[in-house]
């Protein structure tokens, strides 16, 4: 069964009207449908004109996810990568595993910024990089990610 596209159902919403009222002297039958088509056809115009309006403004904001879904994950790789080096004991399997689901990428840099922020070595000392790491990924836009559940893959 084949479908048809919703900008040609709009086209047709606009004909059925014009058709209906030409149309409506010419018998009862077709009066008739005038009671329905016309709010149909008047509710189902409206209703795409507003998802196309919507349509721009959602292609912007997954293009900005999707933007900072692969920074974040940038990000969160180079930290990553010098916390499996310096912290022993330190499993990196769970982490950015999953780097095209924007919420897991979230949740992979929160849980690296809590191992950044109560990490302390034998002589209690922070990793030395620590603050420019919280900063780094502090400073990311987590709402554009979180934003983002249906993003484009990285």
């Amino acid at each position: 069964m084949a479908q048809v596209p919703n900008w040609k159902l709009r086209r047709l919403a606009t004909r059925a009207k014009r058709v209906q009222a030409r149309r409506a002297a010419e018998s009862p039958a077709i009066t008739a449908f005038g009671a329905t088509l016309q709010p149909k056809a008047d509710a189902y115009i409206t209703a795409y004109d507003a998802a196309m309006k919507y349509t721009a403004h959602w292609r912007k904001e997954m293009s900005e996810g999707g933007t900072a879904v692969a920074t974040l994950t940038k990000e969160l790789r180079g930290w990553l990568a010098l916390v499996l080096r310096d912290v022993p004991g330190f499993d990196g399997s769970s982490y950015n595993d999953s780097p095209r689901v924007a919420d897991d990428v979230v949740e992979d840099a929160e849980r690296l910024m809590d191992v950044l922020e109560e990490y302390r070595d034998p002589a209690g000392l922070a990793l030395a990089y620590s603050p420019q790491a919280l900063a780094r990924l502090g400073a990311l836009p987590f709402e554009a990610v979180e934003f983002c559940s249906e993003c484009p893959p990285v």
